[in-house]
């Protein structure tokens, strides 16, 4: 066998092995992106006035929508980046024990719970890892501090 022959073999297998995963990313997007409509049972007990002589206990089926975004939106402006992570109240959640990264895991998972695009990020500055959040609007990326609710212009994409 040629080395030709052999490359063009493993490409092939490369494109089929992508396919799957590709095909299999759809899959799994219908299953957990786009779930049904939660049912909820509540039970209401109801007294004819004006003395019970017994109770009548009707069950009525509530449907409750629960959008989930499918594709995460960009924030609108720098002034919806600070009033989003003004509102997350983090000092309610905060645990003794959290340092940076557990700070921005959680904002960005109430930023990918509300629909928005951020990142999780690490930066190593002066010897030390650090981690940190970042986010787009148009061109302009932004890095976000959660501990101390710092937001940054970082750089412009074009």
């Amino acid at each position: 066998m040629k080395k030709w022959q052999f490359i063009s073999i493993i490409i092939i297998g490369m494109i089929i092995i992508t396919s799957a995963f590709f095909m299999a990313g759809f899959e799994v997007r219908d299953k957990y992106f786009r779930p049904e409509p939660e049912k909820v049972f509540v039970e209401i007990i109801i007294y004819p006035p004006p003395t019970p002589p017994e109770i009548i206990i009707e069950t009525i089926e509530v449907i409750k929508e629960v959008p989930i975004p499918i594709v995460p939106r960009e924030f609108k402006n720098m002034t919806e980046i600070a009033e989003f992570i003004k509102d997350l109240n983090i000092e309610e959640f905060v645990e003794p024990d959290w340092d940076c990264d557990d700070y921005a895991y959680f904002v960005w998972s109430v930023a990918m719970r509300d629909g928005y695009f951020m990142s999780f990020e690490s930066d190593y500055k002066k010897g030390q890892l650090h981690a940190l959040n970042s986010t787009v609007v148009g061109n302009k990326v932004y890095f976000i501090e959660p501990q101390e609710g710092k937001i940054w212009l970082y750089g412009l994409l074009d």
